[in-house]
């Protein structure tokens, strides 16, 4: 039984270490769209930033929103509505495929 306890636990400090390491992820994530200018702030509407904003840049934010609301497919389906793939793109789409656990 001690080989079955010692492998058991094995297991869940894996687990313990991947869920750290998706927390430690997330928050970087979330630091580099505060960085970036891209707000991330919860609830509904428009967070009052997207005046004088151009459309691609509106989008952007709408996707960090989602994504920091949890709701991945949303975020998805924005971002699949810009035609300018930049490297913000690229790190809001892995973000949320990430959540979805697509990747």
């Amino acid at each position: 039984m001690s080989g079955k306890k010692a492998t058991l636990r094995q297991e869940q400090e894996a687990v313990h270490r991947a869920a750290d390491t998706v927390i430690m992820v997330r928050l970087a994530a979330l630091a580099v769209l505060e960085v970036t200018g891209i707000s991330v702030a919860t609830g509904t509407g428009t967070s009052g930033r997207t005046a004088g904003m151009s459309e691609e840049d509106a989008h952007l934010q709408a996707a960090a929103n989602y994504i920091r609301s949890g709701h991945f497919r949303e975020a998805l389906n924005v971002l699949d509505g810009i035609a300018n793939h930049s490297a913000l793109w690229y790190f809001l789409s892995a973000s949320a495929n990430s959540g979805l656990g697509t990747m």
